[in-house]
């Protein structure tokens, strides 16, 4: 892995995300990209103006006008950025981007290798709409790199979790954590299957054979009943687990869960959370 991504709001930086960043981005010898968003396409709005004591209506925006105030928060934060990676040792650098962030996420990670990005990160009226944000929804569905969600607090990772429903989706994600975090092998797995009924089960053992050659220590939990339910009675209140899922939105395991339920698990899981699709 050579390009991380964290994608912030500049004007409002979640600083327990960076942190994690940098830990992922030395864990793996990579640069980490501190993607600085703005959003500032905005509606045209009518101004009164009166020069010469003859009003008259004048179409302005807001785009591209920035006050001082917000200049210093952001460099302020810039600085909160360089420090933490500097602190892990970390190779950094900054990159503004101003405009539809929706947009701009997209087109950035078609060229980065993972996207960092806390759950709460919004822009405008989301960013009091709670976790996750319609911004954080659009990139988990439409990235064209995996995005992993940052938990809101960290020490270590001493567990990986395999969430797996033994279908195409899950298989990628597992593929494509496993090449990006090698260092990651000595570390303890464990591969969760959840289904609604056994019959569902991964019926052969092609799935641990492959781990087995990637993995030192591979271990093998089963459990049948409501994926969502599951999920939070084995893994609330975990710490230092990374947990790997399939395709949010598209197919694989999250289709298990309704969208309100995904969000839910987004926002309650203190745990990071690595997500790809195909």
């Amino acid at each position: 892995m050579q390009k991380i991504i964290l994608a912030v709001n500049a004007l409002d930086l979640n600083s327990r995300a960076i942190d994690f960043a940098a830990y992922i981005a030395g864990l793996t010898n990579s640069a980490l990209t501190g993607l600085f968003l703005e959003y500032t396409v905005h509606e045209s709005a009518p101004a009164l103006k009166t020069p010469f004591a003859l009003p008259y209506v004048e179409t302005i925006t807001a785009e591209g006008e920035e006050s001082a105030a917000d200049k210093g928060k952001i460099a302020a934060n810039k600085k909160l950025f360089e420090n933490a990676c500097i602190k892990r040792d970390v190779v950094f650098a900054v990159q503004d981007a101003k405009g539809d962030v929706n947009e701009v996420i997209i087109a950035e990670s078609r060229y980065a290798d993972v996207i960092v990005v806390s759950a709460d990160t919004g822009f405008g009226h989301s960013t009091t709409e709670g976790s996750p944000t319609a911004f954080v929804k659009h990139l988990l569905a439409h990235a064209e790199c995996p995005v992993i969600i940052a938990p809101e607090s960290f020490d270590e990772i001493d567990e990986i979790v395999f969430a797996c429903d033994g279908g195409k989706s899950c298989m990628h994600a597992i593929k494509q954590f496993t090449y990006l975090f090698p260092k990651l092998a000595n570390t303890r797995l464990t591969l969760l299957h959840i289904a609604r009924e056994q019959g569902l089960l991964p019926a052969d053992g092609k799935i641990k054979q492959w781990l087995a050659q990637h993995y030192t220590e591979v271990n093998e939990e089963i459990a049948t009943g409501d994926p969502a339910e599951e999920m939070f009675g084995l893994l609330l209140l975990k710490k230092n687990k990374f947990i790997v899922l399939g395709s949010y939105g598209r197919s694989g395991f999250s289709q298990a869960f309704k969208p309100s339920t995904s969000a839910l698990i987004l926002k309650t899981l203190n745990l990071p959370l690595f997500i790809a699709h195909t």
